[in-house]
């Protein structure tokens, strides 16, 4: 079925859960490795593209059934 559809159903659960969860993990690893400092760059020079009550505020109108 359709990504986040009421027909998608997961075939591969090691596809599905444990190989995203060993990419993350080995995301979050490279982000703290060194002190984290890429990690801290990255944050340092991340400016969000809406603030929280923007993207809350979209989320609520693309929820409601017009």
């Amino acid at each position: 079925g359709s990504a986040h559809a009421r027909d998608y159903l997961i075939v591969d659960p090691d596809m599905a859960y444990v190989v995203p969860a060993k990419a993350m993990a080995m995301t979050v690893i490279d982000l703290l490795f060194d002190q984290a400092t890429v990690g801290r760059e990255i944050k340092e020079a991340f400016k969000p593209a809406m603030t929280k009550d923007e993207y809350l505020a979209m989320w609520e109108n693309l929820l409601v059934i017009k």
